[in-house]
């Protein structure tokens, strides 16, 4: 178990098929990080979590100004980003926003047509994104393991929220 000790946020080794393979910190005081996980199944999978605040410099930034920002990095991972849809969704009863594109880029040690899917979360002071990859030909079994996935998030990860 990894501990976020500045927000309180847990990250289990393993959660719902899904394994730990990377902790990064991108700030020496450690209040900006991500924590990888890869699909244990047969499924290629990537899923990784960020948590930062909602505060830079000292000022609050807004979840829809930072939402918009965000997807202004979409569009910049890939031009020919295929924007599939957006929605505002509760996952377990926390609101979140949610946009599915589709690009071709690298995973898995080859250039592939790809899906992602980003989900953004804001509590208390905190933001927390999920970031999902998997490549196209897996979608229907993708998104099977990616909802039971995001089912169990409450629990063991976002419980710091209510």
């Amino acid at each position: 178990m990894t501990v976020h000790t500045k927000s309180g946020t847990e990250f289990p080794d393993s959660i719902d098929g899904f394994g730990v393979v990377e902790i990064k910190s991108y700030d020496i005081n450690g209040f900006n990080i991500s924590v990888g996980y890869n699909s244990k199944t047969e499924i290629p999978i990537a899923l990784t979590h960020y948590v930062y605040p909602t505060y830079n410099r000292g000022q609050r930034i807004s979840f829809d100004e930072h939402w918009d920002e965000y997807k202004k990095v979409i569009i910049n991972i890939s031009k020919e980003a295929i924007f599939d849809s957006e929605v505002e969704t509760k996952i377990n009863d926390i609101p979140s926003k949610s946009v599915k594109f589709s690009y071709v880029g690298g995973f898995a040690r080859k250039v592939q047509p790809l899906h992602s899917y980003f989900y953004l979360f804001e509590t208390k002071d905190w933001f927390i994104k999920l970031r999902v990859t998997f490549p196209a030909e897996f979608k229907e079994g993708a998104e099977k393991e990616i909802s039971q996935y995001l089912q169990s998030l409450p629990t063991p990860l976002l419980k710091f929220i209510h």
